[in-house]
């Protein structure tokens, strides 16, 4: 969007164009009463016929400008609803990209508390795997007794079978 350095703002340009009209009136109202007061007089006739060139020049010169001020004014306008179609559609943008960025950190947050609960259960298996080493440990020794145990009496049976046979 470019902005002229040439460009009155809105409200210096209703000022001037204010001031032009309020020169128009008095030139009219000047006009009214020289015709007024002047009779007969060539002299006189001629220096406001003069007078009324001059003051019909500048009011042409005047009304250009004014017409100037005004098509600044409806650019101006033009532009004004421009920017604010663009920041609405800035503005639309942000919040769908707010809307994103929320969701994308909910799913962050959702991450990181699985991520949480996955190191406390690999804790607890940890925890689990050390206290199974020591209960194996525990039951190892009995279970080898109850091997070594359980093997006499086929041992004993072994031994004396050969002496029950001859009985």
């Amino acid at each position: 969007m470019a902005v002229y350095q040439n460009q009155m703002s809105l409200p210096g340009c209703i000022v001037v164009i204010n001031m032009i009209a309020e020169v128009l009136l008095k030139m009219k109202n000047f006009f009214c009463n020289s015709f007024r007061l002047v009779s007969g007089n060539n002299e006189d006739k001629e220096k406001l016929e003069t007078q009324l060139h001059d003051m019909a020049a500048m009011v042409e010169r005047l009304e250009g400008s004014r017409q100037k001020l005004l098509a600044e004014i409806d650019s101006q306008s033009t532009e004004i609803g421009k920017l604010f179609q663009e920041n609405a559609n800035l503005s639309s943008a942000y919040q769908e990209t707010v809307g994103v960025v929320v969701y994308r950190q909910n799913q962050i947050d959702l991450s990181d508390l699985v991520l949480f609960q996955v190191k406390e259960c690999l804790k607890q298996n940890e925890e689990l795997v050390a206290q199974l080493v020591k209960e194996q440990g525990r039951v190892e020794a009995p279970v080898a007794e109850v091997m070594q145990l359980s093997v006499q009496p086929e041992q004993a049976r072994q031994a004396y079978l050969p002496g029950f046979a001859r009985l």
